[in-house]
């Protein structure tokens, strides 16, 4: 019933092994691996990890546990603070007083709560900077300047631009032009370019990247 265009999984790695698992002399155990590679591959988005020792850390029920991942998902549309209200039982007028158990799901809800939002708030940064939306998107490449145009072959100024404006931006101009020790030991390995300068042109992606 998962479909990998629109279904958010969130689950525990934490495992209860089947009749089937149990039945077998030896190690019946299915690979985690593999229910992770399922998982990854029907899921437009998905979060594993251990809820149970989550749980035991922070001396809570498991369901105050998903209750945070759910939370961190962003999945439905209430805030943080709603959610919390919910785990103290609705009574905010004593902190102080909470008790035992309702602060124990509180760091049991929050420990999930920044495990499944971290790392989406970090995918939405990362997608943001390679849209150029936000002041630490990379430069856009510049020309490539006269000197360089000349000493590297046209096969590689495509990625060379690339790369030299990134590197540029990043440190300095000596720094960029240290892909000219990596061009000139494929010269002297490939007097005549035959490979096109693949070495050349990989190294210069990689600044890219």
């Amino acid at each position: 019933m998962s479909a990998p265009l629109r279904t958010l999984v969130i689950s525990s790695s934490a495992r209860i092994f089947t009749t089937a698992e149990r039945m077998e002399p030896g190690d019946g155990r299915a690979d985690a691996q593999r229910l992770i590679d399922v998982v990854k591959a029907f899921s437009r988005e998905h979060h594993v990890f251990d809820m149970n020792a989550i749980a035991r850390d922070t001396g809570t029920v498991v369901s105050a546990v998903m209750l945070g991942a759910i939370a961190g998902s962003g999945l439905f549309p209430f805030p943080r603070d709603a959610y919390e209200h919910v785990v103290r039982g609705g009574d905010t007028s004593a902190p102080e007083k909470l008790g035992k158990m309702a602060a124990a799901s509180l760091h049991g809800f929050a420990a999930a709560f920044d495990a499944v939002s971290a790392p989406r708030a970090q995918a939405a940064f990362v997608s943001s900077v390679m849209a150029g939306d936000t002041p630490d998107a990379p430069p856009p490449p510049r020309a490539l300047p006269d000197e360089l145009a000349r000493r590297f072959p046209p096969a590689v100024h495509d990625m060379l631009t690339l790369g030299h404006a990134r590197v540029l931006d990043y440190q300095d101009a000596a720094y960029a032009e240290r892909l000219g020790k990596v061009l000139d030991a494929e010269r002297a390995a490939d007097p005549a370019g035959a490979q096109g300068f693949a070495i050349t042109r990989e190294t210069a992606r990689w600044l890219a990247l």
